[in-house]
């Protein structure tokens, strides 16, 4: 593992280095623009960071750090001769996850930094587990905290997606090449899905159920969920060209996609919760993609989203119809 000593004074580095050399690859910087410099082409493992520096304190070399998402997870203690109570307050609410005042003892600092670097092992492996259940960027949202546990009403575009006559190819086929197929068609729309910033919330059966604009705030959440269900269409034809050629039947699905505003947030028990959206946007975005059964298309995109588009997307309207639940007619745009 890779620490990163940033201080100014050399007899400092000396003996922190002298203290980790023998457990760790130890690089240092004397000044904050150098570590943030060194630290875009070598990420550490961990930071310890001096606070008073020239030109740019270690405050501030933190805040840097902690505002970009590609550092704000590594570790970072401070080392520094600013021993009052408020100097630590405000390291610690920073983002740094420790503090040590000068003078040291070489041993705390052995301590401190494998308590730290131990911990954050023991998150990412909670962080590889929980992620494979939801979003990894939602994992992180919630293992922080920082997902409104009550629901928040956000403006989102949902897209719905299903396969067409997956059942029957089910009941047909053998359990092995069943898991095998949906989950490659899993992996792979996913993977476009996320392309385009969306987050996929659930797979139930032969369906994918997906959000733009929440819990990442996006104002052109609508076209990239039609630049999304673009790309999905593309790339099923390539993987159905893959299945052609072992001898296997075609994938069809038909992807819906809806705007409006939906309740976010986590629900669930105290033993299994998950990020989830709920209400009419909600439904309304399953409805129209059933909807493309009915006019023997894979993409229809409803009047709410339309409206929202910045971009200009070569849409045909189709006659109002009415949809499962609904009272009034809906428009919607086949692609």
């Amino acid at each position: 593992m890779r620490i990163m000593v940033v201080d100014d004074t050399e007899a400092n580095i000396d003996i922190l280095v002298e203290t980790l050399a023998d457990d760790y690859k130890v690089s240092v910087a004397m000044d904050g623009e150098s570590a943030l410099e060194d630290i875009k082409v070598n990420r550490p493992d961990l930071i310890l960071l001096d606070v008073m520096m020239p030109d740019m304190d270690g405050y501030e070399v933190c805040r840097r750090l902690k505002a970009d998402p590609q550092t704000r997870d590594i570790p970072i203690i401070f080392v520094t001769a600013k021993s009052d109570e408020s100097d630590e307050t405000k390291g610690l609410d920073m983002g740094a996850v420790d503090y040590i005042t000068k003078p040291f003892s070489p041993p705390i600092v052995q301590a401190r930094v494998k308590t730290h670097l131990i911990l954050k092992m023991m998150r990412q492996r909670v962080m590889d587990a929980f992620g494979r259940h939801v979003h990894p960027s939602v994992a992180e949202l919630i293992l922080n905290g920082k997902l409104n546990m009550d629901g928040k009403m956000e403006d989102v575009t949902l897209l719905f997606s299903d396969l067409r006559n997956f059942t029957s190819f089910a009941e047909k086929s053998p359990p092995q090449i069943v898991f095998a197929r949906i989950n490659e068609y899993y992996s792979t729309m996913t993977d476009v899905i996320h392309s385009f910033g969306g987050v996929v919330l659930q797979y139930v059966g032969d369906e994918i159920e997906a959000v733009f604009g929440a819990p990442f705030s996006n104002d052109h959440h609508p076209d990239k969920a039609v630049q999304a269900a673009l790309e999905m269409r593309r790339v099923l034809t390539e993987l159905n060209y893959s299945f052609q050629r072992i001898g296997q039947s075609e994938f069809r699905h038909g992807i819906g996609i809806h705007s409006g505003p939906a309740l976010a947030g986590v629900v669930g028990s105290t033993e299994r919760q998950t990020y989830c959206l709920v209400g009419d946007t909600v439904n309304v975005a399953s409805r129209v993609a059933d909807l493309c059964k009915t006019y023997d298309t894979d993409i229809l995109i409803s009047h709410q989203t339309f409206k929202h588009l910045k971009q200009n997307f070569d849409l045909t309207p189709l006659p109002p119809t009415q949809v499962k639940g609904r009272n009034e007619n809906i428009i919607v745009y086949r692609i």
